[in-house]
């Protein structure tokens, strides 16, 4: 999803993110209103700050259903993704 605001939610708030250190790729739909956009926005940039390795994908005009409305795609990306972390 991305930061919240404050801990004690399912996703991390900006302090708890700083202390990721794996490598991440982040889907987003930019329509999804049950996670705004905005939010994986912030994770990404946290993470390159800490010059941790990631990704960022939007995908225009599709909604929280991203996984089953792109799945080819998704899943290509993930499994490149992994490939390359690999190495």
């Amino acid at each position: 999803g991305g930061i919240v605001p404050a801990d004690g939610q399912p996703a991390p708030s900006a302090e708890r993110a700083a202390k990721i250190k794996t490598p991440l790729i982040i889907f987003h739909g930019t329509k999804d209103t049950t996670v705004p956009p905005e939010r994986s926005k912030l994770l990404e940039e946290v993470l390159q700050k800490n010059k941790v390795p990631c990704e960022r994908h939007l995908y225009e005009g599709i909604g929280h259903e991203l996984q089953n409305a792109n799945a080819d795609d998704v899943f290509g990306k993930i499994e490149k993704w992994f490939a390359v972390q690999k190495k």
